[in-house]
Formats: C-alpha cells, structure tokens, sequence
C-alpha cells in the first residue's frame, strides 16, 4: 500500500543511501594515505631521543598537516559528477 497526499497522488518514497553516494573509491584511498601519514609522523616522533630534531621538529608538522588538512580533504573531497542527459537540466529542451 503506498502513500497519498490530499489530492490522491501517490507519493513515491525514495531510499537513498547518501553515504554510499558520497563515498567512492578516490575517499576512501585519500583517506588511507591520511592515516600513512598519521603512523608516519608518530614513528618520526618515536625515532632518536626525545629532543632530536625529527621529534620536536618534523613530526609535530607532519602530524598537524595530517590531522588539519589531510583527513578533512579526504572527508570532503568530491569529485563532480557531469550530466548525462541534457533532459535533467533545468529551462534546457
């Protein structure tokens, strides 16, 4: 049994999973070289003694470059889909 509105049309229930939508596969490989980058700055952190340059230096930039700009791109990078068909634009016959 479907659903009507008040003037008896039927109202089509559309179940979309957006995640899937927005998720592809360039997401998740971004994503995985953010966390690449992640271990990497931490294993940078642990190597030499604990005021060497690589741990007070490198690793601190790697880690912020990681967590501030690398993993919010992957989270929000989209690439365009193109229209296919000239019929879904809008005032264009």
């Amino acid at each position: 049994m479907t659903k009507t509105d008040k003037k008896g049309k039927d109202i089509k229930k559309t179940d979309r999973d957006y995640f899937n939508d927005y998720w592809t596969k360039p997401n998740y490989i971004f994503l995985i070289i953010s966390t690449a980058v992640l271990i990497l700055g931490y294993v940078l952190m642990m190597t030499g003694s604990w005021d060497s340059f690589l741990s007070m230096s490198v690793s601190p930039v790697v880690l912020i470059l990681a967590y501030v700009i690398l993993i919010p791109a992957a989270i929000l990078f989209k690439i365009p889909q193109k229209i296919k068909n000239k019929a879904d634009v809008p005032g264009k016959d």
